[in-house]
């Protein structure tokens, strides 16, 4: 592969790493705005998204319901008026959650960087600095990505959107930073040029078996097509909204320019809408007149953790393998060299990782995170994520972690810190119909 045979031979120098059996560790120290993704409302200890400020100065939301989530402040739940203080934060989250589930939800994604890359060389450079395929991405799709080092070891992970002119990688505000530097040391003789442009977005979600309907009442232009599995699917749109701070623009009734992806989602159909950040809390009220409920952080953390779908920085870090999350929606292996594919490739024909990202189903207090997983008083594993949540009219409770391979090869328990964790085979699913899934099974 041209350009990148030095990668492939440090990968293999340190290959046999992948075959080592490793103990579960805790995640790496974080920046204080990641870690304090789980922390009480900070307020803006992390720097506002632009729908989390809008809402702020119209006094629509309070200091006390903004988190610090992936480097920014989010919107963590909102209020209820029919819901007793002391009870707002979690019962609004569970009618937040159900909305996603049965209905439908728009939440912030103002967390969100963006990346432009451009140059005649893009494609065939990006093809070797990440983790799945960007020759073959048709144009106005993308996929999700792993970044690794030479050792084979995540080093972040992003959304890849290849578009005419240009590709866009979409990660936290709490990565950006380092993705960056990791992507600008492999610069050498290419024609290619990072740049971020996270000003010109901001970004939300909508979410539910209702969000397709709910986008149709909220503007004008076809939706692309969603489906549960495959590649993200781009489109771009007008809004039926004037733009702001233009003097004519009601007279005008001109349009505004928007992006609508389609994202795959194992449980709730999904969408995200990026737009200008002056046209955010437009396009919020919008959406919300169209019939979606508001949903904050800590709803999309509860369903990010029904759906078995780990976060980076959470979850995993920079210390594991691609294979050991189980996210193999982010590996293509028959695209060529890449950055970390000899270990890749590696750990495929011979199936050698020695822990694995898992989901679980918990019995008991939720505990603090990160927690130990027990057998016979033996550390076996560590649960890195949980939620409570209502199914069919009871509270149940699940959980993610990495737990040893031959831990899991015998049946039984696990035990942690104010309760028992059993081992799932796959995430359980919601009441309700899917009223808006495509046909595309892909």
């Amino acid at each position: 592969m041209q350009g990148y045979n030095f990668l492939v031979l440090s990968a293999m120098s340190n290959a046999d790493s992948a075959r080592q059996p490793a103990a579960p560790e805790a995640p790496s120290p974080l920046p204080p705005d990641a870690a304090s993704a789980g922390a009480p409302p900070d307020g803006n200890s992390a720097g506002n998204t632009a729908l989390t400020a809008a809402l702020l100065a119209e006094g629509r939301i309070g200091p006390s319901q903004i988190k610090s989530f992936c480097g920014a402040g989010c919107p963590r739940a909102f209020a209820t008026p029919d819901l007793a203080p002391e009870r707002e934060a979690g019962d609004g989250r569970n009618a937040e959650l159900s909305a996603l589930l049965h209905a439908a939800a728009v939440s912030d994604l103002g967390w969100q960087s963006w990346i432009r890359v451009t140059g005649t060389d893009r494609i065939r450079w990006l093809n070797g600095m990440v983790s799945n395929a960007v020759q073959s991405l048709p144009e106005n799709e993308g996929n999700y990505n792993f970044l690794l080092n030479a050792q084979g070891r995540i080093q972040g992970d992003c959304m890849l959107y290849r578009r005419p002119g240009d590709a866009l990688l979409t990660t936290g505000q709490d990565q950006v930073a380092a993705v960056v530097r990791s992507l600008e040391r492999y610069i050498i003789m290419d024609d290619v040029e990072l740049q971020v442009v996270s000003g010109e977005w901001t970004a939300l979600s909508i979410a539910g078996p209702g969000a397709a309907e709910t986008l149709r009442r909220a503007i004008a232009d076809p939706l692309p097509e969603w489906a549960p599995r495959g590649n993200a699917r781009l489109r771009e749109i007008r809004l039926p909204i004037p733009r702001q701070g233009s003097a004519d623009s009601e007279a005008s009734g001109a349009d505004s320019s928007a992006i609508l992806i389609a994202v795959p989602s194992p449980l709730a159909p999904r969408y995200e809408l990026w737009i200008a950040p002056s046209q955010v809390l437009t396009c919020w009220d919008a959406l919300l007149e169209a019939g979606a409920r508001p949903a904050g952080v800590d709803a999309l953390e509860a369903l990010r953790v029904l759906e078995g779908a780990p976060r980076y920085g959470l979850d995993f870090d920079h210390r594991n393998l691609p294979q050991e999350t189980g996210q193999t929606r982010a590996l293509h292996f028959a695209k060529g060299c890449y950055l970390g594919q000899e270990i890749v490739e590696r750990i495929r024909s011979q199936a050698t990782v020695h822990r694995n990202l898992r989901q679980f189903e918990l019995r008991g207090a939720l505990p603090s995170l990160p927690c130990d997983l027990l057998r016979a008083d033996q550390v076996v594993g560590r649960l890195t994520s949980a939620a409570s949540l209502p199914l069919q009219g009871v509270t149940r409770s699940f959980g993610l972690g990495f737990l040893r391979a031959e831990a899991e090869a015998r049946a039984g328990d696990f035990d942690y810190a104010g309760g028992s964790a059993r081992l799932m085979a796959a995430p359980p699913l919601p009441p309700g119909p899917r009223t808006d899934a495509g046909a595309d099974p892909n």
